[in-house]
């Protein structure tokens, strides 16, 4: 099923945890505002809006990343794409208050994947979600190409620092915890 949509650098294992939560979440919530940190070329934002246009989901999604990247054609007119720093509290002036999916997939370092927590999570609604891409063991340490100069993947130290369940937040499914990439999705409870 999950093989007709093309999720850029997310692995396939990744791929079916969104689809998972895309349809747990549709049960939850009667539409969707999804944000996704680090856009850039923009396939799997593209991916989750085809599985939410198939399953007629209403949604409004926002893409923002600190660059502008070739999107692919026809995405424009689906998702509002904002190139801000995703660290910057003046991003909530184009977002709206209540947020139902989150997915950061930026920078990677500590400190920006735990700022990002900090300046989104408010804004999640009960029962809605944040996602953390390259959370798998073996991708910690590498070189990202960008966010912070010199920035490595430290996404699992930002958690444990984190302690989301003292945050309210469960994790409710992982992809990959060992593998490349690797992704945690949180619910907020």
């Amino acid at each position: 099923m999950i093989n007709k949509y093309e999720f850029g650098l997310i692995e396939k294992e990744e791929a079916e945890g969104i689809y998972s939560i895309l349809h747990r979440l549709k049960y939850i919530f009667p539409y969707m505002n999804i944000v996704e940190i680090g856009l850039w070329d923009g396939l799997t934002a593209n991916a989750i809006c085809k599985i939410l246009d198939e399953i007629q989901y209403k949604y409004t999604f926002w893409g923002i990343d600190n660059r502008r990247y070739k999107i692919p054609e026809g995405l424009k007119r689906k998702i509002t794409s904002i190139i801000m720093d995703a660290n910057n509290p003046n991003i909530f002036k184009f977002l709206p208050d209540e947020l139902h999916l989150v997915i950061v997939d930026a920078c990677h370092c500590k400190k920006c994947a735990i700022n990002q927590f900090n300046l989104y999570s408010p804004r999640i609604v009960r029962g809605g979600v944040i996602a953390f891409h390259d959370t798998a063991q073996e991708s910690q340490g590498d070189i990202v190409s960008v966010g912070c100069k010199n920035a490595t993947i430290e996404v699992l130290e930002a958690l444990e620092e984190l302690k989301l369940g003292d945050k309210g937040f469960v994790m409710i499914r992982e992809e990959l915890p060992i593998k490349r990439h690797g992704i945690r999705f949180y619910q907020k409870i």
